[in-house]
């Protein structure tokens, strides 16, 4: 059965809705994020690309006719949109910590991405440029980094431990939406 396939309301291409974001209004005409794709009422999609989502904040108003919908004022929406995912990556990082499908310290770090294990790593925005070297020289040419908004006692946090700059995600189904998270924010920058 092939993929169901929406329509981006910037450039008007058609995709999988794996490629693309919904937007939302609540009742109350603010917009959401919906990434999941599962919240009621009527959405737009849009490219997880930086022109995409740029383009739809040119063209004022476009949302809102899309979603037939008066919208309150918000954040610019590659804001709204950032802030959305780095919440679902945090929460994601969290989930795969507990379920042992990340990797963390340097060293170890370093031997997964020689070994090929790594499809992503996420970088905390105080990590020191020589580890993210470092880590980039040991990185075959598909493996994603990400830096996110939160600091290495943040990260650390979320893995139950102390400060990490950087946290190697593996590629299983128990993290697709994790990775699938973290190349949209590297789409968006």
């Amino acid at each position: 059965m092939p993929e169901p396939l929406r329509t981006c309301l910037a450039c008007r291409e058609s995709a999988p809705r794996e490629d693309l974001l919904r937007l939302v209004a609540s009742p109350g005409g603010q917009l959401t994020v919906d990434l999941k794709g599962r919240l009621p009422g009527r959405g737009v999609w849009v490219h997880d690309s930086l022109a995409c989502v740029q383009e739809l904040e040119r063209r004022k108003g476009a949302i809102s006719r899309g979603l037939k919908q008066p919208l309150l004022p918000s954040e610019p929406l590659r804001v709204l949109i950032l802030d959305a995912l780095h919440r679902q990556v945090l929460d994601g990082i969290s989930l795969s910590a507990a379920a042992g499908r990340l990797v963390v310290g340097q060293e170890r770090l370093a031997k997964a991405l020689d070994r090929g294990e790594v499809a992503a790593i996420a970088l905390a925005k105080d990590a020191a440029p020589r580890t993210v070297e470092g880590l980039r020289e040991h990185a075959p040419p598909h493996v994603i980094f990400v830096t996110l908004e939160v600091g290495k006692d943040e990260l650390g946090a979320r893995l139950g431990r102390g400060l990490f700059a950087a946290v190697g995600v593996i590629r299983t189904d128990a993290t697709r939406s994790l990775l699938r998270q973290l190349r949209r924010i590297g789409n968006l920058g």
